[in-house]
């Protein structure tokens, strides 16, 4: 006899208006009941027994759990009078709390979801915020379960949990085992198929950003407490190996990833490496410690032992790998040599991040930032270049040059990390270096030097050297330079004094015209006047011009006085004295200063203690109001050295170029001073520099070299 569904109890409507997919039913059931149209309880009973059974791959088991489900109120074959879908729909009033009363304990069985309301997540404890705003990809779950929870696109704990546990049951390769874990990992204050009034993803992403520490910190610490239980963690081998351990079943498989890996301080290692050591393909090694790196994809952590690591190599580096190691290894944080491609592969498999790289230069690993790759090859260059020109390098200046090409701040100390590995690299002291193979100009200059003069004074031998204007005026610091001729073969250094032992012949090193100026010399005295130079030599027919470039430029000739010069290292007679008047230091500093064609101004300058300790310079009355304001210093060669400051009659800020160039007292500075592009251009050198601009034979026009020869207006000195 058919039943009216409206006078059933409230109860019996609410359990015919359950829908069939919320029903913890095995997914065969469900399947079966699903492909004929079953939808809900109500449908369900109305099937008599015998038909269930007709239906393909319906059995017994699959009988047992709805009678079950049933309990002892409904039952199969059941008629009901005005059942429907809409009726169903009428009833659900009551599970969804809308409708006067709702089901009690006695009539929810246990394969029933709750039927509780949806709780307000913004009332909650911010406890279970933090839960719910954790990702399902850092919760502790078994590959399987993760997978799964994966493929159903959910996200969040949250997501999980809204989730009921019927629906779980039917996603692929989602069992009872998984829904346990699930269930252990809820407990206590969370529940599947709880719904939470106002969540969404939005609501928990806002969440992760706001309890982002507190995630991290509960994700590093159950971590840290499951690494624990494998055994002691007293190093990072210790600590690479439970990480290992917990990312495999067994341990062959976590010994296959610990050796590709690097992580047994061997160093990673190829697959076909690894393989042959295990008796395994290439793509079996890469199957097993996959699983590893996957496990951390979107997990990543920070491990003590791991940290301490990066965090003592970032002290370290720039510096060479075996260093490196050693450092690791006497601090304790390793206990055995550990290889650093290891630590790298960890920190970029378990932190997320490798902010080191290994860098291979002259046969040497270097360990720099990752992101110095570039800057190291390019300081190699900029070394060879300068010690090709120069034969001293200044870390300082090189790290300059590539902090400005390379956008970047280079220090002096990363330049001397990258320069040591060169197998040529010689320190000269904590600034300077040389490459002991490299040909160089200024090498060649000290080859012709020695060759006129065996035995020469230490300032002399500098000022020689920066007559050569190839190198646009430089020349080494004593100390510097000292160190230099002491690490030449067949050369060496006594207090204030360098001795060639088996000097080159002055025929073997000198240029033809030199050569000339040297044998005119040595036939008509050591000490000569120019007018004497011009007749023995423009008189046998040499150029005008080659003439006076030589007279200025040519390292083994020096001027001792106005129009007097001499071999470098000659010995000068007492009887020569009174001609060698001018050398005498002037009372001013002040030497004369002019205009140039481009309307740059001239100064010439003779170094006291003073204005190399103070880095300033008296200005000139006379054109103290152009030279006002800031001005870019530079050197001839093209290095930069900050600003110089003109205010009232003073100039300084020539602190930095005078350090860096090793300035003298008794040298000359000549600085040239660009009014329109506002820079000033400085260059130092022995008496002759000043001699140059006062006859008007070079250029002191600062774009150009001196060895151009541009015209001067044909005006008076502003001195």
């Amino acid at each position: 006899m058919a039943r009216d569904v409206h006078l059933l109890p409230h109860q019996l409507k609410a359990k015919l208006a359950v829908a069939i997919r919320d029903i913890e039913f095995t997914t065969h059931t469900y399947n079966i009941l699903a492909r004929e149209g079953i939808i809900y309880v109500g449908d369900l009973i109305e099937w008599p027994e015998t038909e269930l059974l007709r239906l393909w791959g319906f059995g017994k088991k699959s009988l047992s759990e709805i009678k079950a489900f049933l309990g002892s109120e409904l039952r199969l074959g059941m008629e009901l009078d005005g059942w429907s879908h809409q009726t169903a729909e009428e009833f659900k009033t009551i599970v969804n709390g809308e409708g006067q009363e709702t089901l009690d304990g006695d009539a929810r069985n246990s394969w029933c979801e709750p039927l509780d309301r949806p709780r307000d997540l913004h009332s909650e404890p911010e406890d279970v915020k933090v839960r719910l705003a954790r990702r399902i990809s850092d919760v502790d779950f078994s590959p399987r379960t993760q997978h799964a929870l994966a493929a159903a696109q959910l996200v969040f704990v949250g997501d999980l949990v809204e989730t009921p546990a019927a629906e779980l049951l039917r996603l692929p390769n989602f069992g009872r085992k998984s829904l346990n874990e699930v269930q252990n990992f809820l407990a206590p204050d969370l529940s599947l198929g709880t719904s939470f009034e106002g969540w969404t993803r939005d609501t928990a992403a806002e969440l992760e950003r706001r309890f982002q520490k507190r995630l991290e910190a509960a994700r590093l610490s159950e971590f840290i407490s499951k690494m624990e239980r494998t055994g002691p963690i007293e190093s990072l081998e210790d600590e690479l190996r439970a990480v290992a351990d917990i990312g495999y079943s067994d341990r062959r498989s976590a010994s296959i990833a610990l050796s590709y890996y690097g992580w047994d301080g061997s160093g990673t290692q190829t697959l076909e490496a690894v393989g042959q050591r295990f008796g395994l393909t290439r793509e079996r090694v890469r199957q097993i410690s996959a699983k590893l790196s996957e496990r951390f994809e979107d997990r990543h952590l920070e491990l003590p032992w791991l940290n301490k690591a990066r965090g003592k190599i970032a002290r370290l580096v720039p510096a060479v790998s075996s260093e490196v190691e050693q450092a690791l290894l006497d601090e304790r944080i390793t206990r055995e040599p550990f290889c650093l491609s290891g630590v790298f592969s960890a920190l970029g498999i378990i932190s997320g991040t490798t902010p080191f790289t290994a860098v291979t230069l002259n046969g040497v690993e270097l360990i720099t930032p990752a992101s110095h790759l570039d800057p190291a090859r390019r300081i190699m260059q900029i070394a060879r270049r300068t010690a090709h020109r120069n034969c001293c390098c200044n870390v300082n200046d090189v790290a300059e040059e590539v902090s400005k090409e390379q956008n970047f701040n280079c220090s002096p100390e990363f330049v001397l990390a990258v320069v040591r590995t060169d197998p040529d690299y010689r320190s000269l002291d904590d600034e300077w270096f040389w490459l002991i193979s490299r040909p160089s100009r200024l090498l060649n200059q000290l080859n012709k030097i020695f060759a006129v003069a065996p035995r020469v004074r230490l300032g002399e031998l500098r000022a020689a050297l920066s007559r050569d204007y190839r190198t646009a005026g430089f020349s080494p610091p004593r100390r510097v330079l000292a160190s230099l001729v002491d690490q030449l073969p067949n050369f060496r250094v006594e207090d204030d004094l360098a001795t060639a032992m088996s000097p080159p012949t002055p025929a073997e090193v000198l240029s033809d015209l030199e050569l000339r100026f040297y044998e005119v010399f040595v036939e008509e005295g050591p000490v000569l006047a120019r007018d004497t130079l011009e007749r023995a030599l423009l008189g046998a027919g040499v150029n005008y011009a080659s003439f006076y470039q030589y007279l200025s430029y040519c390292p083994i000739i020096t001027r001792v006085g106005i129009g007097i010069y001499a071999l470098v290292g000659a010995p000068i007679s007492p009887g020569l004295v009174g001609d060698l008047a001018m050398r005498q230091i002037p009372k001013k500093t002040f030497l004369g200063s002019g205009w140039c064609r481009g309307g740059e101004i001239w100064l010439a300058y003779e170094l006291t203690y003073s204005n190399i300790g103070s880095g300033s310079f008296g200005i000139p009355s006379a054109i103290k109001d152009l030279l006002q304001g800031a001005y870019a210093l530079r050197s001839e060669d093209g290095g930069d050295f900050g600003s110089a400051t003109g205010r009232d009659t003073s100039l300084y800020g020539f602190g930095k170029f005078f350090r860096r160039r090793g300035a003298e007292p008794g040298e000359r500075l000549v600085f040239v001073v660009n009014l329109k592009s506002k820079t000033i251009t400085a260059r130092i050198g022995d008496a002759a520099l000043v001699e140059l601009y006062e006859r008007r034979e070079t250029s002191p026009d600062s774009d150009q070299s001196l060895e151009s020869e541009p015209e001067f207006d044909e005006c008076d000195s502003l001195s």
